[in-house]
């Protein structure tokens, strides 16, 4: 009896639960040449739309906009080269009500590129292809867009002025008619750059980036009517009067917005998130400085059911390599939890990306390694910050991966897409993972002379061990639920991923 007591205290289970990899895609263009994938989107059929650029060896960079299904089967490939036949980079992709598929980017090589954005049917067939060229006939690029309820599509980016770069916000109605434009050049006619843009629940449209005020830069939010008058402007200048960049936005369900990026602290960078009511009040602050008080900086940005703020980025860690960093704040600005991950070669680990699934688990990815093999790594959180898994993909080439966007669909899949190496150029890799659910821990009871250990998930196997400190191997044979005798050797039990 004392054996079965001590078997049972010290039997081990694991946390974490697997992350199995249900499809990757590669796309490598025409003549295996350079491809690099920027965006990507879920459709109401949990098919797959990926964008970014891709060579041509014709012309430079094209546009390349791929859709898949949900099991992984190419169902059409676009490919967009403008008129100059010049580069041509995708930077961002939504999907309509009706599943049709809206690109933007920039067209063009410097210093002549425009604002291009195409609309496409949900069979692929193109339906419209705005362009945008700013009053200076300069460098013009769309970086981020957003899709409102009346499917109405908003482009912002940053546009040049003839002396410097202003805020350019374009909206386009469904059928492609410019509905409105506004340009924003802060008073010191310093570079401001758009670099997020979102929409509240009365098709309000919000502006985020940063902006130059003739010694530095600030974080700039604006906020649009829908007809596009402007409602309000917030700077926020750092209080070290240093430069301070804005990436990324939210808006939660009582129009309250919410911004994160960089900013100077007098001796490096922080994470500073802000939170303003809908009418542009500041309800709150916070910043980040992490354990090593090296550079910080937030890329990404995400709200779950709750309206708990969740913020990602790389913050300087061990041996002064990068970590990600993820916080969750309460609605209200309180830091609940901060996660932290150095991945394996203790290299550099940055993060691009975050989404928030169904059930309110977070989802990070972003590139984890040493250069120049650093892999994806996608890990996914639970709602209380448990580490759930990790994901890591190591493309053919054994080279550098990278992934830049993320999405998950209601079942909690994750999609995760990219760039990576093949041996030779780069290619777009994106991959459907699939994260199962937790484990509930290993179960013991004893019966007779016997101990009955029972789990519920045929994802793991038990293995055991004779010490503690000994390897453990697989059980053979083991079923669920398994029985052993009370008075045979020591054992140790634990369950572990397949």
């Amino acid at each position: 009896m004392k054996r079965a007591i001590l078997l049972f205290s010290l039997v081990l289970a694991v946390t974490t639960a697997p992350a199995q990899t249900a499809w990757v895609q590669r796309y490598s263009g025409p003549g295996n040449s350079d491809s690099h994938a920027t965006a990507i989107v879920l459709d109401s059929s949990n098919n797959v739309v990926v964008t970014g650029y891709s060579t041509n060896a014709a012309s430079g960079y094209d546009f390349a906009t791929i859709k898949y299904s949900s099991v992984g089967s190419p169902v059409w490939t676009n490919r967009y080269n403008g008129p100059a036949n010049g580069d041509d980079q995708a930077s961002a992709v939504v999907v309509d009500t009706t599943n049709n598929v809206i690109v933007t980017g920039v067209s063009g090589s410097a210093p002549n590129g425009d604002f291009v954005t195409i609309k496409y049917s949900s069979a692929g067939a193109p339906l419209w292809t705005n362009r945008y060229n700013g009053p200076a006939n300069g460098d013009d690029y769309a970086w981020a867009m957003v899709r409102d309820a009346s499917n109405n599509v908003i482009v912002a980016g940053s546009s040049w002025n003839g002396t410097a770069y202003d805020y350019a916000t374009i909206k386009y109605s469904g059928a492609g008619v410019p509905v409105w434009t506004n340009r924003y050049n802060a008073p010191a006619n310093d570079n401001d750059q758009a670099s997020a843009v979102a929409v509240d629940a009365s098709n309000n449209v919000i502006v985020t980036g940063y902006s130059g005020n003739g010694t530095d830069n600030d974080y700039t939010t604006i906020k649009y009517s829908t007809a596009g008058v402007p409602l309000w402007t917030n700077r926020y200048d750092g209080p070290a009067n240093g430069d301070d960049y804005a990436y990324s936005l939210v808006v939660d369900a009582s129009n309250n917005i919410v911004v994160t990026g960089s900013s100077w602290n007098g001796t490096d960078n922080d994470y500073a998130t802000i939170k303003y009511s809908g009418t542009g009040v500041p309800l709150w602050t916070n910043r980040y400085d992490g354990p090593a008080t090296g550079d910080d900086q937030a890329s990404a940005l995400a709200m779950d059911a709750s309206n708990n703020v969740i913020v990602t980025g790389f913050s300087t860690g061990s041996g002064g390599y990068k970590d990600y960093a993820t916080i969750q704040y309460s609605n209200n600005g309180v830091p609940l939890w901060t996660n932290r991950y150095n991945g394996p070669a203790n290299g550099d680990d940055i993060p691009y990306a975050l989404r928030v699934d169904a059930t309110n688990n977070v989802v990070v990815t972003g590139r984890s390694g040493a250069d120049p093999n650093g892999d994806y790594a996608t890990i996914k959180y639970s709602s209380a910050g448990v580490l759930f898994a990790i994901s890591r993909y190591n493309g053919p080439g054994n080279g550098d991966d990278q992934p830049n966007a993320l999405a998950v669909d209601r079942s909690g899949n994750v999609f995760a897409t990219g760039t990576s190496w093949n041996g030779t150029n780069f290619d777009y890799a994106t991959i459907k993972c699939a994260f199962l659910p937790p484990p509930i821990p290993l179960s013991i009871q004893k019966l007779n002379n016997q101990l009955v250990l029972s789990w519920t998930s045929a994802a793991f196997s038990l293995q055991s061990a004779p010490a503690i400190t000994a390897t453990f191997t697989n059980v053979p044979g083991a079923t669920n639920p398994y029985t052993n005798p009370i008075t045979g050797a020591q054992n140790f039990f634990r369950l572990i991923s397949k």
